[in-house]
């Protein structure tokens, strides 16, 4: 009888011991996520930058390592000396001006990815290493 218990207990602390590293494991990747996402995360996209004011003088292209349009352009605009002014919209954020050029009541300031207009606020489009972002001063279609 006492080899019994002995192979019980035995089987009961193995069991504890795996349920207890299962537990633990899952309590770190829950805390700060796993290790492939955390890296994800932490590493910004290489991407090239062109802000095209419409004034040959004003262009500029440089490479920066952003997360979205916006942060591109601001990383560029801080690298080139020139400000950004923005407003705040629920759908995202919305660039009035970079440097001394600022929307109209007919022109604005449009991203385009890849040669591809927006479709969602600069702040909201997720990049991808390699993408070209350029922002133009054109007419607005709105």
């Amino acid at each position: 009888m006492n080899k019994k218990i002995n192979g019980r207990t035995i089987l009961l602390v193995i069991m504890c011991v795996v349920l207890g590293v299962l537990f633990v494991k899952n309590g770190i990747e829950s805390k700060y996520g796993k290790s492939q996402n955390t890296i994800k995360e932490t590493v910004k996209p290489a991407i090239s930058l062109t802000i095209d004011t419409g004034k040959s003088t004003e262009l500029f292209t440089a490479s920066v390592s952003a997360s979205t349009p916006f942060e591109a352009l601001v990383v560029g605009a801080e690298k080139n000396k020139r400000t950004v002014t923005t407003k705040q919209y629920d759908f995202g954020i919305f660039v009035t001006g970079i440097g001394d050029v600022v929307i109209t009541e007919d022109f604005g300031w449009i991203y385009y990815v890849n040669n591809v207009s927006g479709n969602v606020a600069a702040d909201k489009y997720e990049l991808h290493n390699g993408d070209q972002v350029e922002w133009k001063f054109e007419k607005s279609i709105f």
